[in-house]
């Protein structure tokens, strides 16, 4: 579930990999989203906002085969603006965190710092790389702070 060569369409199947219901991503920037539908309403548009970047493993994927039945992966990485000439610039280095059971992930969670996000030259870079994500798509997409409230939103739409 980590190789990107599917460029765009990565966050199409990683969301199909998501179980249907018992699925929980947790982001640092937007919040918890609950069941596939939900992660796919708000990675796939998202991934797409955030313009040409690369996440660059700093460490090899660990995986652990727990004794209860659910797996689960670390990849460690920096995450990188792609500027127009190829170079890159590094925004911030995270971890995510994947569990999987009955071949289903069934919780997703990215780690990561947010600080140098808001350091001028690193919002330069994310411009340049083709980034439109903004302080409004936070609210737009933000997520949900528990499975009750996700479920309430969902009664709405």
């Amino acid at each position: 579930m980590n190789d990107r060569s599917l460029g765009a369409r990565f966050f199409e199947v990683f969301c199909d990999h998501c179980h249907p219901t018992d699925s929980l991503y947790l982001d640092p920037i937007f919040g918890a989203f609950y069941g596939r539908e939900a992660i796919r309403a708000w990675l796939v548009p998202v991934m797409t906002m955030v313009g040409n970047v690369s996440f660059d493993a700093t460490e090899p994927p660990l995986f652990v085969r727990g004794a209860n039945g659910e797996d689960t992966s670390l990849d460690e990485w920096v995450l990188q603006a792609v500027l127009p000439d190829g170079s890159k610039v590094p925004f911030t280095r995270g971890a995510s965190v994947r569990k999987f059971r009955d071949g289903w992930v069934v919780y997703a969670a990215d780690y990561f710092d947010t600080h140098p996000m808001r350091l001028a030259q690193v919002q330069a870079a994310s411009e340049a790389a083709g980034s439109s994500v903004g302080v409004n798509d936070v609210s737009r997409f933000g997520g949900v702070t528990s499975l009750a409230e996700q479920l309430a939103r969902d009664r709405k739409r």
